[in-house]
């Protein structure tokens, strides 16, 4: 069946089994009139026992994917058997990503089902779990079917929201100002960024009462988009934007970072990908552009956006240096299992458009609690495929609370989103508007050089 990891059989006390009772003409009718008999429920109990028996043979297993189930949102769909439960279980729904799918670049998630409306499995699972998951206290999320018309109305409504932003950030270094076809036309009209989440405040608030551990990683999107020119947009490459950003935000996260490496070394962790996932090492004021001109030369060198590449590496190193002294154990098929003596992990992503594996991506987040991440997208001016995608993270974000996004496009004051980033990264530890600004920490207008069109 599609989707269906294999598992070996259990062993021991396993149910037996079922075996359907005979349909009567009564019991027919009932079926085709949308009811169940007591006996065929029963039954479908027991087909649905059995299977959790086989694909959940020990309790560790189990204990897995309740706790998925109850993370995601959709434990009340097993709790009551629901009708479409037992479909679901086999397709693998109810259970995190196997280690073996998340990391191969082909596995049944990028298939694409038989006469779906879907482009792949992924993406029907990803649909399938937002329109059905339920968390205690929450508002449920509106049933929503791919339609590239009805999004691109969305996206369209979206991009009418935008409003003139605070210039009190404005920089002569911001590298729009470079180009004097750029300078010309002031900066850009942004949406209001949506309030930073409650969770990413009390897990900050934590750590800052010593109650609770968390490191600060980065995850760069270098895929060759990034190194574009945008003809017929007035606004800088993202390679450029992204070095700024970087930058100025580095100033302010290196002096915080609390885990430094085994020679001492401090600044945050970082990992790049495109078509493959690299690790940068620590970036800090000191060493900054000597691993900038790494980040750039992997954007030149061309490449893809897998997101799970980079996201793999990302979560082995945490674990690594976080999951020793019983904090973490690793599962055979699921991988590594956070408990909660572990560190979190708060994860700050850049990237200037969707992956190739995006929906992998949302999927693996929607499971874990360790991680808090906050996605920046950096996008064209007024290009409605930037708006879809922000639509795209603003449903995420409200599913997971361990999800946050900030979008900005065009010509960007770049202060002003360190400032907002940052507040959503440290929470209770970020730099406040007057370290912001100070001018120690500002950058020097640059030069806008001309590097060749990638295609």
């Amino acid at each position: 069946m599609y989707g269906q990891p294999s598992y070996n059989a259990p062993q021991g006390d396993v149910m037996p089994t079922p075996i359907a009772p005979k349909k009567g003409f009564l019991s027919v009718l009932q079926d085709s009139l949308g009811g169940h008999s007591p006996e065929q429920r029963q039954f479908y109990i027991q087909e649905c026992e059995y299977e959790e028996n086989q694909r959940f043979p020990t309790e560790k297993k189990r204990e897995i994917a309740k706790r998925y189930q109850a993370v995601v949102g959709i434990g009340h769909l097993a709790a009551d058997f629901d009708k479409h439960y037992l479909k679901y279980l086999r397709m693998g729904y109810f259970e995190p990503i196997p280690i073996a799918w998340a990391t191969s670049t082909y596995n049944p998630l990028t298939e694409k089902t038989p006469g779906s409306q879907y482009d792949d499995g992924a993406e029907e699972r990803l649909y399938w779990i937002l329109n059905h998951s339920h968390q205690f206290g929450k508002p449920r999320q509106p049933i929503m079917r791919p339609s590239e018309s009805a999004e691109m109305s969305m996206a369209h409504k979206r991009q009418k929201r935008a409003q003139t932003i605070d210039t009190g950030y404005a920089s002569e270094g911001d590298v729009f100002r470079s180009n004097p076809s750029f300078m010309i036309k002031g900066y850009t009209k942004q949406v209001p960024a949506p309030p930073i989440h409650e969770e990413f405040a009390s897990m900050q608030h934590q750590a800052h009462a010593g109650q609770i551990e968390v490191d600060t990683m980065i995850l760069l999107d270098v895929s060759s988009s990034m190194g574009w020119e945008h003809r017929g947009f007035d606004q800088p490459r993202h390679v450029d934007v992204v070095h700024n950003i970087l930058r100025r935000a580095i100033n302010h996260m290196g002096t915080r970072d609390r885990y430094p490496d085994p020679r001492g070394n401090r600044g945050v962790e970082t990992v790049m990908f495109n078509s493959f996932g690299y690790r940068v090492g620590k970036i800090s004021p000191a060493n900054f552009d000597s691993q900038w001109r790494k980040i750039r030369d992997a954007v030149y060198e061309g490449g893809g956006t897998q997101v799970m590449s980079g996201w793999n590496m990302i979560k082995n190193l945490h674990f690594e240096l976080h999951g020793k002294n019983g904090a973490a154990w690793y599962d055979e098929v699921y991988g590594w299992q956070a408990t909660p003596q572990m560190a979190k992990l708060s994860l700050l992503m850049m990237l200037d458009g969707e992956a190739s594996d995006m929906d992998e991506f949302e999927l693996e987040l929607l499971g874990e609690t360790w991680a808090y991440v906050t996605i920046v997208l950096i996008g064209q001016e007024n290009c409605p495929h930037h708006h879809r995608h922000a639509n795209e993270l603003d449903r995420i974000s409200k599913a997971n609370a361990h999800v946050q996004y900030y979008d900005c496009h065009g010509r960007i004051c770049e202060r002003l989103v360190v400032h907002d980033v940052l507040q959503r990264v440290y929470a209770e530890n970020a730099p406040d508007r007057r370290e912001i600004m100070d001018p120690r920490y500002d950058i020097p207008p640059p030069s806008y050089e001309n590097v060749p069109v990638l295609y």
